[in-house]
């Protein structure tokens, strides 16, 4: 239940709610992504000036406590994937890998590759970690040659 606890402080928390506050202003007032870009398009701003613009917004959401780890949690959430169904209950088994998987491809394909992206740089960075602590394990290895033979049989 620490997910969903997470997820409620989190949704209801006041920095989410002055964040939310700010957003809404901000895009109001032509802030954001969409009117950074209908700005360059127009010839109104530069690159250069779209790019300090949006990275004052990003360090923005980040000072409020927006973070990726945030965002995925809401794209999920969004698919269905939350603590409360995840957990067993008497009226719903747990959420399998498979059904995850499933929900995962409800969300948009950029949801989809920020998500996926995300992972695979988290696993590069645990198996650099690992192998550089000595906790990694190679798994199942291929072995080549011409001849086998079993010296001393062993029982796994």
């Amino acid at each position: 239940h620490s997910y969903y606890s997470m997820m409620q402080s989190f949704l209801t928390s006041s920095r989410l709610i002055r964040f939310t506050e700010k957003r809404v202003e901000a895009i109001k007032n032509g802030k954001g992504l969409h009117q950074l870009m209908q700005s360059l398009e127009d010839g109104d701003c530069t690159q250069e000036e779209c790019l300090t613009q949006l990275n004052e917004q990003v360090e923005e959401s980040k000072s409020l406590g927006l973070n990726f780890n945030a965002v995925a949690r809401l794209f999920l959430y969004d698919v269905g994937v939350t603590q409360e169904s995840s957990c067993a209950s008497k009226s719903r088994p747990p959420i399998n890998v498979a059904k995850f998987l499933n929900r995962c491809l409800g969300l948009p394909l950029s949801r989809q590759a920020m998500l996926t992206n995300h992972f695979l740089k988290w696993l590069e960075k645990e198996i650099k970690d690992a192998k550089r602590t000595g906790r990694y394990d190679i798994g199942i290895k291929t072995l080549s040659g011409n001849e086998v033979s079993i010296e001393k049989p062993r029982a796994f």
